[in-house]
């Protein structure tokens, strides 16, 4: 994120949209927001705090926050996530509630609610989204059975980037990828999910680097974010 970030004005990165398409129970992403939002609030401190007091506020211990609006607007704007397991999806959607929590008490989360009418914490539920990355319904046209059973669809649970995050990808897609990806032996693969192994070596499939005969997981998804 720094080279992305660095010398450019908040204006500036309005649009920047960091993605973990793989992200577990978000320690990246939950990183990445910590790194946007002490960026915005060291470069809000120096340009002068007259200017964004609509974005800070100062504690009696005279040290200086976002405020919650400003927290829920990065977290909102900036940060995304995709994981195969509900659970996990569910895990990172927690944590990143939590972490815009911090430094505030009740007096500040019910004042923000008074303004702008808004519950306290956001829906993030489009921001991070359950899915098979590496897959999406073009399986389908591989594997027709699938859309018959319920058991080989929940398997391969394929998630359509196009219409999960249509302005996005609209718009020119991410702008940084980040997370640490499940690594996997194609050898492993083929105990567990077989048909999925067949189709990334598929003619169907998208990826150049299932076509040799020895690949990993990985790399699939490093070509995925390219």
């Amino acid at each position: 994120l720094g080279p992305l970030c660095q010398g450019r004005t908040p204006s500036e990165l309005a649009c920047i949209r960091v993605a973990d398409i793989a992200c577990g129970s978000g320690a990246f992403l939950l990183a990445a927001y910590e790194y946007l939002h002490n960026y915005f609030l060291d470069w809000y401190l120096k340009d002068g705090v007259d200017q964004h007091s609509d974005k800070l506020y100062e504690k009696p211990s005279a040290q200086w926050h976002l405020t919650l609006r400003e927290k829920r607007r990065i977290l909102l704007e900036h940060i995304f996530g995709v994981d195969i397991d509900p659970h996990a999806a569910d895990i990172t959607r927690l944590g990143l509630l939590l972490k815009i929590l911090e430094d505030e008490n009740r007096a500040t989360a019910e004042a923000y609610s008074e303004e702008q009418g808004n519950r306290i914490l956001p829906d993030l539920r489009k921001n991070v989204q359950c899915g098979n990355t590496l897959v999406d319904s073009n399986y389908f046209n591989y594997c027709p059975d699938a859309l018959t059973s319920s058991d080989a669809f929940s398997q391969i649970n394929p998630f359509n980037w196009e219409e999960q995050f249509p302005e996005i990808l609209e718009e020119g897609g991410l702008d940084a990828i980040i997370g640490n990806p499940p690594y996997t032996r194609i050898q492993n693969m083929v105990h567990y999910s077989p048909r999925e192994v067949q189709y990334y070596q598929s003619e169907i499939s998208p990826y150049e680097c299932a076509q040799s005969d020895n690949f990993d997981k990985y790399a699939l998804f490093i070509e995925r974010a390219l």
